[in-house]
């Protein structure tokens, strides 16, 4: 992958797609990314079109193998206590601070047709330091990007090092000196319990919104233009069910789940629980309205 980021990118992506070839591997394509962006925001916005990428990719392969292709990273388990901290920090939720998948449990939804082929993380309990010991026995010299580096090529918007960067290396050693002990295995198995309380939470809310549906489901899984909820029998539900429910709806109507912020479901659920107001409410790509002496609620996407 060359981000572009610096003049020896490029170079350094040809000589892993050479090294991978003299591995053994039947093909090692180089992806390029588009010119990088001035304005800051480096990390959303390389780690978005690096997913494009590769997407666009394993589409390619897939037709022209005939079978499925599965995209593999090496994150570690690194990298998973990363992301718990960032998402503290931001004051994120449980969905937030659950870090990343593995992808194994949504292999068999793949396969059965009811998703999209899942990034599988295999590497995501195994310590970082592990897996670079490893490749040095194995006569490999780990490369390690400037980037991830505080005083890096590339800096945060308001100028100071990019948060995942100072959080590895200042922030993490600060607080395993601090705690005298390493907290990143006990950051990544927070992540793993909250993925479950998530996926439960998750699981039930679902079955909510099938309940509550005016017109039930049919056919292909989609987005539709609208959908109607009566949320008479959802309003006592616990505010952490009933929020995922109004999330669930509005990607049923095709908002982007990227896009959805705290605030709009907040928004949503005052609107639809507090009975003082109809609407309409406005969400990304979309518009959420109760109807008047009633407890229907609509949820529509922005075209409809």
């Amino acid at each position: 992958m060359d981000h572009g980021w610096d003049a020896q990118s490029s170079k350094r992506a040809y000589q892993v797609q050479e090294f991978l070839t003299r591995l053994g591997f039947e093909s090692a394509h180089v992806l390029k990314l588009p010119s990088p962006q001035a304005d800051g925001g480096w990390e959303g916005w390389a780690r978005e079109k690096r997913y494009e990428a590769l997407r666009a990719l394993q589409t390619e392969l897939q037709v022209e193998h005939g079978k499925r292709v599965y995209l593999v990273t090496a994150h570690t388990r690194d990298d998973q206590a990363e992301s718990v901290l960032l998402g503290l920090a931001r004051g994120a939720g449980a969905r937030s601070l659950q870090g990343m998948s593995t992808g194994l449990g949504e292999i068999r939804s793949a396969l059965d047709g009811r998703g999209v082929s899942p990034i599988l993380r295999l590497l995501l309990e195994v310590p970082r330091c592990y897996l670079e010991d490893v490749l040095r026995q194995a006569g490999v010299r780990p490369y390690l990007d400037p980037t991830n580096d505080p005083g890096g090529p590339l800096q945060a918007k308001d100028g100071q090092p990019l948060r995942r960067a100072a959080l590895r290396h200042e922030a993490l050693p600060t607080l395993e000196k601090a705690l005298g002990m390493d907290p990143r295995q006990h950051l990544a198995a927070t992540a793993t319990q909250l993925r479950q309380d998530n996926e439960a939470l998750q699981l039930w809310a679902e079955n909510e919104l099938e309940r509550s549906l005016c017109e039930p489901c049919e056919g292909k899984p989609g987005p539709r233009p609208a959908l109607t909820l009566d949320t008479s029998s959802l309003l006592d539900l616990p505010i952490a069910v009933r929020m995922r429910v109004w999330r669930e709806a509005m990607l049923r109507v095709g908002v982007r789940s990227g896009n959805l912020k705290t605030s709009h479901l907040q928004m949503t659920d005052e609107l639809l629980c507090t009975r003082k107001a109809q609407g309409p409410l406005s969400v990304p790509s979309g518009t959420v309205e109760r109807i008047a002496g009633s407890y229907l609620a609509v949820f529509r996407s922005a075209g409809d």
